[in-house]
């Protein structure tokens, strides 16, 4: 019961969520933004942050792996392999 849905955020890509397992109806969400706050909804605004504070993680983890193979791959002077082998002939 957000503005958005995060499975529908990245679909066709590498960082797609798949279907969302939750019920996507309007008149339920134009319901439960009129209602006033309570347990109920601080609960389910909370278990969003949860679920979008664990895609950020998720999504930093890549980013980092991705920047040490690349790190890898250009060894210690911070040129690549490939450049050194094409440079070669």
């Amino acid at each position: 019961m957000t503005c958005f849905c995060p499975h529908e955020l990245f679909v066709n890509t590498k960082a797609d969520l798949g279907t969302c397992p939750k019920i996507h109806d309007d008149q339920l969400r134009k319901k439960y933004l009129e209602d006033a706050p309570g347990y109920k909804k601080s609960r389910n605004e909370a278990e969003f942050i949860r679920f979008a504070e664990r895609m950020i993680d998720e999504i930093e983890a890549k980013i980092k792996r991705g920047r040490m193979r690349i790190a890898l791959a250009n060894g210690p002077d911070g040129v690549s392999a490939c450049r050194n082998r094409i440079q070669m002939f």
